[in-house]
This record gives structure tokens, C-alpha cells and sequence, in this order.
């Protein structure tokens, strides 16, 4: 998926200076590597009461952008190891 996700992001031409890891992605790159809904990943993002959101975000004015490290990190968490 962390391959997916920065196949989404495009060529390090795109990036120019800035390393992969420290792009930021939209939610619609977000959403299409991981494979969810837009509902899922606001639910992701949202504050709850105290709790923070399970997948941090950047905000740019209105817009939310996505470290892809983070996102990476995320999948990794996510992950179920064996017993």
C-alpha cells in the first residue's frame, strides 16, 4: 500500500527538493490508496471528545493535507501481527 499511496504522488520530478516522505497528499490520494470511503477518512481525521484523530493532518486555510510519512506510519500501526 506505502507503494501505492506514493505512485499516487507522482514522479520525484513533481516533488522537486522536497523528499517523498515529506510530501503532502489530498485526501483523494489518501482515499485511493487506502481504499476508503470519504465518511471513513473524516471519521480518521475527527476530534472526539478527547480523543485525537487515529490519522493526523495538516491544515493549509481550508484545505486538509496528509504527510505521506504519516500515512505511512498509519498503515504500519494498522497492521495485525502474528501471534
Amino acid at each position: 500500500m506505502g507503494q501505492k499511496l506514493q505512485t499516487q504522488l507522482g514522479s520525484d520530478a513533481d516533488t522537486g527538493a522536497i523528499p517523498r516522505e515529506q510530501a503532502l497528499a489530498t485526501p483523494a490520494q489518501v482515499r485511493a490508496a487506502l481504499n476508503i470511503s470519504e465518511r471513513t477518512l473524516f471519521r480518521l481525521t475527527a476530534h472526539r471528545g478527547r480523543r485525537k484523530p487515529k490519522l493526523t493532518f495538516v491544515k493549509l486555510g481550508k484545505l486538509k493535507r496528509f504527510e505521506v510519512a504519516t500515512v505511512l506510519a498509519f498503515i504500519e500501526q494498522q497492521k495485525v501481527r502474528a501471534a
